[in-house]
């Protein structure tokens, strides 16, 4: 289970691990995980939203580079991986913390603002962050753009089925533009995250309330 602290933390240092959204699967070593000597059958792990879809080169996927990178994220440098929100069969947000001294690792820390991967824009080092990105690709499903990538859709289910209040919305909206707003707004540094205003106690309790009502469950208890 990821600490309290770390999923509330609201300016975490570079390398200090991402959230993002993912979408449910089960285990299938060779497949969507790397191969072990370990039986995982029936169990559940979180995958890139753009596996198995026509957009999947622009997500990192565990021992592959992606199609814009040469970056490739081995397994054994994943030091940590928590799914703090479960919202099965439908979503889960993710926490990945890598081990930039790894052996192995193609790269040591992954910045955010430096990897040329599509995906890690879609990504937060604060979980604030990843709803920010959330709340901007929602509106990509709408007119005038209509959009069927796998971020647009999935961050519109997630809105609609966390149902954040009117407060916290408003709150996300307040916050600077992230990637996709500063790119539709032609803006040049795209990539670089902003600096970010402090984090309302309502959002956080927020955050604790969903993560209690939605917690990460094995495959088993869910039957």
């Amino acid at each position: 289970m990821l600490d309290t602290e770390r999923l509330l933390e609201e300016t975490p240092a570079l390398g200090s691990g991402w959230f993002s959204l993912a979408k449910e699967a089960l285990i299938m070593p060779g497949v969507n995980v790397p191969r072990t000597n370990r039986c995982d059958n029936l169990a559940i792990t979180g995958i890139a939203i753009t596996q198995n879809t026509e957009y999947q080169g622009q997500a990192f996927v565990v021992g592959k580079s992606s199609d814009y990178s040469s970056t490739i994220l081995h397994a054994k440098a994943i030091r940590k991986i928590e799914y703090p929100i479960h919202f099965s069969p439908n979503f889960l947000i993710a926490y990945l913390e890598v081990d930039p001294n790894s052996e192995g690792m193609s790269v040591g820390i992954i910045d955010l603002q430096i990897e040329p991967t599509p995906s890690v824009m879609w990504a937060g080092r604060s979980i604030y962050q990843l709803f920010k990105n959330i709340r901007e690709w929602s509106f990509m499903v709408d007119e005038p753009f209509s959009s069927d990538h796998p971020m647009a859709t999935y961050s519109k289910l997630v809105l609609e089925s966390l149902n954040p209040p009117q407060q916290i919305i408003d709150e996300i909206d307040s916050m600077p533009d992230m990637h996709l707003a500063k790119f539709l707004k032609g803006q040049s540094d795209y990539k670089i995250i902003p600096n970010h205003p402090s984090i309302s106690q309502s959002f956080k309790d927020w955050i604790i309330l969903k993560s209690q009502q939605y917690p990460f469950k094995p495959f088993e208890e869910q039957l």
